[in-house]
């Protein structure tokens, strides 16, 4: 495949390229305190950064831009993470190494925003960010691969950046959406898919009188290759998303993405050709549909309604289906959050989300349709996996989430959930729940971070035991994990 005859040229390229001008600093999705500061920044300082596509586009290469992340960065100790992040990038200092060691009796059934789905594993990190040029690789070794390898280097990538634009090579993890529990189109609840990207990013206005209402705007496309443990093997999946922050108080997304070709099945341009322009929903006896896609758009609104204290609402609504050029047969994704941050990066935030993961929720729900498709019966999933929503389809759940940050380096959280799993209780082919379950969830973990190591403790338990293809036998989970920065 292309991006790994591509891996080895551009890491070449990266490890020799001497550090030139200062560009933009990208941030993963490995953190829930680095989002939490995030969130709190694109609120109060809402010109600065986008906060619902990860990666994270941290706008350095303006100097008007940078004058003023430098001046908040100096002036204030609420997001210590972020500000660390940015003083190191300003200082042509980002190369970060870590190596982390979890151990956990079994994998998570539910992972959220930053979670991962792994039972133990070793993994190291090796990031590092040079002139135009950044280098993330990652290597991982777990003991829980039912549907995977043992080792992989998920989440590895090496891109390129000029100005506004960036293109790269690599499975970087992506999240797109508001959610905090739930991505539907597209999360770090599966493995990352492998391929092309290509970024582009305008922090300020456009001049034109034509879109500078749109305010920043950010874009993102990548054209990657899924696994051949399917019933189409390595079909191609292809992703796009528009991003803009026209009010101060609002950001708005549109998403798209489209599985198609793979082997034995017409690939060519003029395919990918219907699939772009929609013409790919062919139905009735015998129908060979090209692709199968997924498209929606979600909304963020965040205000400061006190000194210190943010209020935000957000949905995501993402169609199955389309009709008359656009989405139909929706799910969808709600919630609130409530945030507070103080000095030393003290503070806490609440979240109330839910889900439905069942087409037309209003109405009456089909089931069986979502993350589905009749000839690629693997359906929007990658190892096992779906891509959107770690409920699957068929969902209906509703979250409550609180983070408390004591200071800059100790943060302690709880979850509790409701969920109804797989609601028409059908055993789907490849679905990873066979039955329908009615449970509540409990979640509660605590961080420390001491000098360069970074301890962890986590405890996860569901009322009952899903039946599931994932190989996990147990309704409680303990996780113990440390991380070493060097």
């Amino acid at each position: 495949m292309i991006y790994r005859k591509l891996f080895p040229l551009l890491t070449f390229f990266t490890l020799s390229v001497p550090a030139l001008a200062i560009e933009d600093l990208i941030l993963t999705p490995d953190s829930t305190r680095l989002r939490h500061e995030v969130e709190w920044i694109n609120t109060a300082q809402s010109d600065l950064v986008l906060s619902t596509t990860w990666p994270v586009r941290i706008s350095l290469s303006y100097p008007q831009l940078q004058n003023q992340w430098q001046t908040l960065c100096e002036n204030n100790n609420e997001t210590p993470l972020l500000c660390d992040a940015v003083n190191q990038h300003l200082q042509n200092a980002t190369k970060n190494i870590s190596a982390e060691l979890t151990l956990a009796n079994q994998g998570q059934f539910f992972p959220g925003f930053a979670e991962s789905f792994d039972a133990s594993n070793a993994n190291i990190v090796w990031d590092q960010q040079q002139g135009s040029w950044q280098w993330h690789a990652e290597a991982t070794v777990r003991d829980d691969a039912e549907r995977s390898p043992t080792g992989h280097l998920d989440g590895s990538f090496i891109s390129w950046m000029k100005s506004d634009w960036r293109i790269g090579v690599g499975s970087p993890k992506q999240w797109w959406g508001p959610g905090w529990q739930s991505g539907l189109i597209l999360s770090t609840h599966a493995r990352p898919t492998p391929g092309l990207f290509i970024n582009y990013y305008q922090p300020t206005a456009f001049q034109s009188v034509f879109l500078n209402w749109l305010g920043p705007v950010q874009v993102v496309s990548f054209l990657n290759q899924l696994e051949s443990e399917r019933t189409i093997v390595n079909p191609f999946f292809w992703g796009f998303r528009f991003t803009a922050k026209p009010k101060s108080w609002l950001e708005l997304g549109l998403s798209r993405t489209a599985m198609w070709g793979g082997e034995g099945r017409d690939k060519g341009l003029d395919v990918f050709w219907d699939v772009l322009i929609g013409d790919d929903n062919q139905v009735g006896p015998g129908t060979e549909q090209p692709g199968n896609q997924l498209g929606g758009f979600d909304i963020k609104m965040a205000w400061e309604i006190a000194e210190n204290r943010q209020l935000g609402f957000y949905t995501e609504w993402i169609g199955e289906d389309e009709a008359g050029g656009l989405p139909s047969k929706p799910i969808l994704l709600a919630g609130t959050s409530f945030a507070e941050i103080n000095s030393d990066g003290e503070g806490w935030r609440i979240i109330f989300e839910v889900s439905d993961t069942a087409v037309d929720p209003f109405s009456d729900s089909e089931f069986d349709v979502a993350y589905e498709h009749s000839i690629d019966t693997t359906g929007y999933r990658y190892y096992g996996r779906s891509m959107g929503s770690s409920f699957d389809s068929d969902s209906r759940t509703a979250v409550l989430i609180g983070q408390w940050y004591l200071n800059s380096t100790q943060s302690l959280g709880g979850q509790l959930g409701f969920y109804q799993i797989n609601r028409d209780g059908s055993a789907r082919e490849n679905a990873p729940f066979q039955n329908a379950n009615e449970m509540e969830a409990v979640k509660i973990w605590y961080e420390q971070e001491i000098n360069q190591f970074t301890w962890r403790v986590q405890a996860d338990a569901l009322s009952e035991l899903p039946e599931n293809t994932y190989g996990f036998d147990e309704r409680w989970r303990l996780l113990l994990a440390v991380k070493y920065n060097l």
